[in-house]
């Protein structure tokens, strides 16, 4: 943490020079208590990018890139069914123990409803999702996915009651075990899979960590939320609270199951129309050129207050001030890193992958980042959208951006192979930045 705050110190003494009011409102943000739960969510952020870029290259290092391709394959599907379990009922739960978080006693009921519907809704999505195994096995022409996926089974309905538990903690302002539990997951991820490959178990196997991830997390989560935070309150108000939960999660469930889509098209298309073995290829670059996208995303969580503030005073001027003056900042601070990622990537490759792939997963990872790069200016202001009070619109949003994903990669993989998609990826982040301005002008009447 004292690394996080040294960096945080350093940027904002760069960021004051170069434009002192926006470091000055920025600084003022950090020091409140929303400061500081940011400052968890940015070391969570890295503990995640770090410990997906160290798990997979332990994949890569130890079975090889067909090993990483099955996993990944599995992980993509897996998140995607997740979603359709919790039916959005975790942004209910957010939203009523936000709301309601002096009367503990009342989140305690929020929170035993949601999870009581979450176990409802997992049985007749765990059976479909069993129904569903064989034909995604035979589609993406490959058995150890269909038994990857039959081993996560048990883990859907534990990765969704821990959605829930986890934002519990948020809805809470417990910032800190927030970001302890998000990080817990990866770290034990990390672990499990570590402790596959130690007992030389076969390849298929490498998926059942998530099973086991998910029991152990639901544990940790469900002893400290229920002897730390919470008490252990009877359940008075299920009715009204299942209601609730049910229609509020119905209509933020489509946007989070097209984001889960979105964020994995391009690794189920390249499965559908290559081999195990190119998946993993795409993998290994995709995940690394991921982790540098997450400082886009620290950077949206710093600004989403401010939005939010201009958007209550119906300050139009204040945000398109804010978008300008933070861009001038962003741009030469992501070109940077950027381009260091680049240099650097042959040489992480090398000390992990096989280095006959090194030219083309090079090629991938370096147009994805461009794209990041070239997106990270406007999409730090994603959240125009959501703070904006625009639901519907948001989801539309990612709609396009996952038809406009899966068109361009039905077209560039058959022709270009993985290199394909990561042109379609870079041309992703390219047109979210597209859309983001367009959407802010005709729906907000902000020039950002």
């Amino acid at each position: 943490m004292d690394s996080i705050n040294h960096l945080l110190t350093r940027l904002f003494d760069f960021l004051g020079k170069k434009n002192p009011q926006l470091a000055e409102k920025l600084k003022t943000s950090m020091n409140s208590r929303l400061g500081q739960g940011l400052s968890w969510n940015m070391l969570s952020l890295v503990i995640l990018a770090a410990s997906g870029f160290i798990t997979n290259a332990m994949i890569v290092y130890t079975r090889g890139e067909e090993a990483l391709g099955v996993f990944s394959q599995v992980y993509a599907i897996y998140l995607i069914f997740s979603q359709i379990v919790v039916f959005g009922l975790h942004h209910s739960v957010l939203r009523l123990v936000s709301y309601h978080n002096q009367d503990r006693s009342y989140c305690s009921e929020i929170t035993i409803s949601a999870l009581i519907l979450i176990i409802v809704i997992s049985i007749p999505a765990t059976v479909i999702s069993l129904l569903l195994i064989k034909p995604l096995g035979f589609l993406l022409d490959s058995p150890d996915v269909a038994t990857g996926l039959f081993l996560t089974l048990p883990s859907l309905v534990f990765f969704s009651l821990n959605k829930v538990l986890i934002n519990v903690l948020n809805g809470l302002d417990e910032m800190k075990a927030f970001s302890f539990f998000r990080s817990l997951r990866y770290i034990l991820l990390f672990l499990i899979i570590g402790i596959i490959i130690a007992l030389n178990l076969d390849n298929r196997y490498i998926s059942a960590s998530l099973s086991v991830c998910e029991v152990i997390l639901f544990i940790c989560l469900l002893i400290y939320t229920f002897r730390k935070v919470l008490p252990l309150s009877r359940l008075t108000n299920f009715r009204l609270l299942a209601k609730e939960h049910l229609t509020f999660g119905s209509k933020g469930f489509l946007s989070g199951l097209l984001i889960g889509i979105n964020t994995k098209v391009d690794v189920l298309m390249i499965g559908v129309f290559l081999t195990d073995v190119h998946v993993g290829i795409y993998s290994f670059a995709a995940v690394l050129a991921e982790g540098l996208y997450e400082i886009t995303v620290v950077a949206q969580l710093s600004l989403n207050p401010m939005i939010g503030r201009a958007f209550s005073k119906n300050d139009k001027t204040e945000i398109e001030s804010l978008s300008k003056s933070f861009r001038k900042f962003f741009y030469p601070l992501m070109i940077a890193v950027g381009g260091i990622s680049v240099v650097i990537y042959p040489l992480i490759v090398k000390l992990f992958a096989d280095s006959s792939y090194l030219l083309e997963s090079w090629i991938i990872f370096t147009v994805i980042v461009i794209g990041i790069v070239i997106d990270s200016g406007y999409g730090a202001m994603r959240g125009i959208i959501m703070q904006g009070n625009r639901p519907g619109l948001y989801t539309l949003y990612i709609l396009a951006l996952v038809i406009g994903d899966a068109l361009l990669n039905l077209v560039m993989i058959p022709l270009m192979g993985i290199v394909g998609a990561g042109l379609v990826t870079m041309c992703t982040y390219i047109l979210s930045m597209v859309y983001l301005i367009w959407i802010s002008r005709k729906a907000f009447s902000i020039n950002l």
